[in-house]
């Protein structure tokens, strides 16, 4: 497991890896990407502030969105620029903050 994050309705999730996602305590399964061939491996979740979705993180930035968190325009000119390796995300007054492993964070418009 390397990341755990609260749902904001009920339960918690725990992401591994390999992209695989385990809902816990009541919260709803949106789907996981232990299905497909990764890149990088996954480093980071983020819930969807409704609380029916969530982000997952590859460490190279990737991105995959479920339920209703959805894909922001703005990751796809981030992910051109050179960047870290990424070990935290979080939402941050509707955007979304992607933290590299020297600290720099990166706000991307949802």
């Amino acid at each position: 497991v390397v990341a755990a994050e609260a749902s904001p309705l009920r339960g918690n999730y725990l992401l591994a890896s390999d992209g695989g996602v385990f809902a816990e305590n009541g919260a709803t399964f949106y789907g996981g990407a232990g299905h497909i061939d990764l890149a990088q491996p996954m480093t980071a979740m983020a819930c969807a502030s409704d609380g029916l979705g969530y982000w997952l993180v590859a460490e190279d930035g990737g991105l995959f969105c479920y339920g209703t968190a959805r894909y922001p325009q703005a990751h796809t000119a981030w992910m051109a620029t050179p960047h870290g390796a990424i070990v935290a995300a979080y939402i941050d007054e509707g955007d979304m903050v992607l933290v590299e492993a020297n600290a720099r964070s990166h706000r991307i418009a949802l």
